[in-house]
């Protein structure tokens, strides 16, 4: 993978992430301390640091980075290093005057260290008092501490969540409750912390927790869609980071039967949610993932006729109805891929019309 095409060979939607966090100056620093080796901050939920080897051609040799992202090979944040790197390499091979500026570190308000520092030598009670105090200033820091920190079930934190989005979207909304094209990335950086709970749950193997948090991600951006500029896609891009984050859960081969069906059952009637009758690639995204789950026979039997639902009122002559149709018989390949066996596979495909 070389650093000039790396987008080719990324998932789309880590892509459009990383170069969110790199337009937005999320790469903090950016130092090399040995020869085509480089060492970059980029701020997130938190502060991480990523590190990344390139060869003589610039091919990406070796890449890490520390936050807890494990759902495929790189993350957004080294997406949006690559990006850096690159702008770097450009501006270094056309001479550019400040070429050599770029490697230096940008420098930090506060560095981490300096703030641990800080922090160890108070003593309980006055940080317990300094929390109390920002909490009462900012909302968005009462409710995250509450998101994190509150012992309470698992409902309780589904409405911190809720609370927590929509506490970013108005501080980034104007006097209409509108989201401009410039504020959307920190309107979305509550969804940001909320799927990062998610993952934490499914590591916790609180598996239908997992999925409600990241179906409430989804609620909200789409309503928040209605009302925002979402030029960039960032929003959109959360959506499809939590549909990911879905076909993940459902992949998960430790499931039981009675997750399964529990599962599939949230995911279809999350389906049939009016919201998405104007988003029909996240609804069929859905019913994918539970075609990951439907290995018996009545569950297959409900997905089909849920296929068969959405795609009746559609004209088969229509660019729409042609694109559904194609999208629901991939779905349908792939539980007859999957479940039924080659002979049966062949047999279907060869004779399987769209229903309309």
């Amino acid at each position: 993978m070389n650093l000039h095409n790396f987008e080719s060979c990324i998932d789309k939607r880590i892509v459009a992430r990383g170069y969110d966090y790199y337009k937005n100056d999320c790469v903090i620093s950016v130092e090399e301390p040995e020869k085509n080796v480089y060492v970059a901050e980029v701020e997130g939920s938190e502060l991480y640091t990523v590190e990344v080897e390139l060869d003589d051609q610039e091919e990406i040799a070796d890449s890490q980075c520390d936050c807890p992202y494990d759902w495929g090979e790189y993350c957004k944040h080294q997406a949006a290093v690559f990006f850096a790197l690159r702008d770097i390499k450009n501006k270094k091979d056309s001479n550019n005057a400040d070429a050599e500026a770029v490697y230096k570190p940008v420098p930090k308000k506060r560095k981490t260290l300096d703030m641990k520092k800080i922090l160890s030598e108070r003593t309980k009670d006055e940080l317990v008092e300094f929390l109390l105090a920002i909490a009462a200033e900012y909302e968005e820091i009462k409710q995250r501490i509450e998101l994190d920190f509150n012992e309470g079930n698992d409902e309780d934190e589904i409405r911190e969540s809720m609370m927590l989005m929509r506490t970013f979207i108005r501080n980034n909304s104007d006097r209409h409750g509108f989201v401009a094209y410039g504020d959307a990335w920190e309107a979305v950086r509550g969804a940001d912390l909320v799927l990062e709970k998610a993952r934490s749950a499914l590591t916790k193997k609180k598996t239908m927790h997992a999925l409600e948090l990241s179906l409430c991600v989804i609620h909200e951006m789409m309503d928040l869609l209605e009302g925002a500029d979402d030029s960039d896609g960032v929003i959109g891009g959360e959506i499809e980071e939590s549909l990911a984050f879905i076909r993940e859960i459902v992949e998960d081969e430790s499931l039981s039967p009675a997750d399964k069906e529990s599962i599939f059952q949230k995911l279809i009637e999350e389906a049939a949610h009016r919201g998405y009758e104007d988003w029909t690639d996240w609804r069929l995204d859905l019913l994918g993932s539970c075609s990951e789950l439907a290995d018996t026979p009545v569950l297959r039997n409900k997905l089909e006729n849920h296929l068969v639902s959405i795609i009746k009122n559609e004209r088969e002559d229509s660019w729409s109805g042609s694109y559904l149709a194609e999208r629901v018989n991939l779905i349908r390949y792939h539980m007859i891929e999957q479940y039924d066996g080659r002979k049966t596979r062949r047999k279907q495909i060869m004779t399987y019309t769209p229903v309309f």
